[in-house]
């Protein structure tokens, strides 16, 4: 028994080095994936969009799924038993409601973890458990949303105060991937207790002025305030299905929406993409796998 019990942890010891080719040296020695270690964040906007945008939450979670799929595709390039990858979905933050948070909804491979002897694995079976874990979960929480929509996803606040503490991690990469339509706007009685430069204002003046729409963005100063004493260190962001309002009537509903959040983000020297609405899931899934490359 002690013999095939020494085989068995063998060839789990061999199925750690493999992968992809960068995990071999030409002379047959197995060498580290070299993946830096991903702390993956996807945050949901469960606003109105899903109502405004029909077959919205269907798409969502297709997308949801594809970033599954190659969140998957790293670990299996890491035999998973080596990997330290996390991945996390929240919702962002209503109106005087906190970032929403379920154990449910996370895969972290430095934690949940089985102990064979003195080996500490998660492997295929146990990554598959937590992946139809998290699935169940994600068709429960778009569910619910559909039922209770709301006005608003405060991705500043998020931004602010949620990520920087309760969603970074030092030790591994953040990568934040934000399915919204951009829309940082609320209803007026919410509007009222909040300082100016922590919404978006005067979209429709925007709107009406055209091609001139930055000349007034400038003039009336409506750019967000930057998020006080946060340092985003070791981050990047990915807007996803961006603006999708007005899309057929205005060319630049997608640029104004990208220029409040690329000024934002560019103020506090955090890296952002802002990717429009896109009808081809397929053309998103090429986007998310670039991004968590």
């Amino acid at each position: 028994m002690r013999n095939i019990f020494g085989i068995f942890l063998l060839a789990i010891v061999a199925l750690s080095g493999c992968g992809d080719a960068a995990s071999g040296d030409g002379n047959g020695k197995s060498q580290p994936s070299g993946l830096e270690p991903l702390n993956v964040v996807l945050v949901l906007d469960l606003s109105n969009r899903l109502v405004r945008m029909p077959g919205q939450a269907d798409k969502d979670q297709v997308i949801i799924r594809s970033v599954l799929d190659i969140f998957a595709d790293r670990q299996r390039r890491q035999a998973y038993i080596t990997s330290n990858d996390l991945l996390r979905l929240v919702v962002a933050p209503q109106p005087d409601v906190p970032t929403s948070t379920n154990d449910s909804l996370r895969v972290d491979m430095k934690e949940k973890q089985v102990k064979i002897g003195k080996a500490t694995l998660m492997g295929l079976p146990k990554f598959k458990a937590e992946r139809a874990r998290f699935e169940r979960a994600l068709s429960r929480l778009y569910e619910q949303a559909l039922a209770n929509p709301f006005t608003g996803a405060d991705l500043y606040t998020f931004f602010c105060t949620e990520l920087p503490r309760n969603f970074a991690d030092p030790s591994r990469k953040t990568k934040v991937l934000v399915l919204t339509d951009g829309y940082l706007e609320f209803d007026r009685q919410y509007l009222s207790r909040r300082p100016d430069c922590t919404y978006m204002r005067e979209l429709d003046k925007m709107r009406a002025e055209r091609e001139k729409w930055k000349s007034r963005f400038d003039r009336k100063k409506l750019a967000l305030c930057p998020c006080s004493g946060q340092q985003f260190s070791n981050t990047e962001v990915l807007f996803l299905e961006t603006a999708p309002l007005y899309k057929g009537a205005s060319v630049f509903e997608f640029p104004m929406i990208e220029h409040y959040w690329k000024n934002w983000f560019d103020s506090m020297a955090l890296p952002a993409s802002i990717e429009p609405h896109d009808a081809m899931t397929a053309n998103i899934e090429a986007k998310i796998r670039d991004f968590l490359k």
